[in-house]
């Protein structure tokens, strides 16, 4: 028999199998963009030189990140399902609670590439020259800003409360 710890467990190193590959991605999506400005030819102003450097952490962070989930031997949390669930057989309830916990870990994992680059694009503005446009950047703030927050947000409710969530689903 599968216990819940095992079906988290699984899932979590799943989570971290789709980090590494968001790594890669990237790694190929933002690596050029930073990589262009290191030409000696171009000139570039020296704090938009450094926030596009910035770019390059997002990969090894994702990596890390993803590489931590997949050699988690035990919850993220301490007690995570507590005493007595830990004994008892899945059932549906317990199913649907591992599946929203699941859901909501995705979700954080998924927009942690975002909020860097929403760092990197805050950077840009706070630290571009006053002749350069930030338009881009200001642009790509207002855009992403909202949905990263709330996806966040919605990520560690359904984390931490999916008992709450399980008990108005199953009423």
């Amino acid at each position: 028999m599968v216990s819940q710890e095992q079906v988290h467990l699984l899932g979590i190193k799943l989570i971290g199998l789709i980090c590494l590959t968001w790594a890669i991605r990237s790694l190929f999506d933002d690596g050029p963009t930073a990589l262009k400005f290191s030409n000696p030819l171009i000139s570039v102003e020296g704090s938009l030189l450094a926030t596009q450097w910035l770019y390059l952490v997002i990969p090894p962070v994702l990596g890390a990140l993803g590489l931590y989930l997949i050699k988690a031997q035990v919850p993220l949390i301490g007690d995570f399902f507590g005493a007595q669930e830990n004994v008892q057989q899945l059932e549906s309830t317990s199913l649907f609670t591992i599946g929203v916990r699941l859901y909501g870990a995705y979700l954080i994992a998924s927009y942690i590439s975002t909020c860097l680059a929403l760092l990197v694009n805050l950077a840009v503005i706070m630290f571009a020259a006053s002749y350069m446009s930030t338009d881009r950047e200001i642009d790509y703030i207002r855009s992403y800003i909202f949905p990263c927050l709330i996806s966040i947000s919605v990520g560690i409710f359904c984390f931490l409360k999916s008992r709450f969530i399980t008990r108005l689903v199953y009423r």
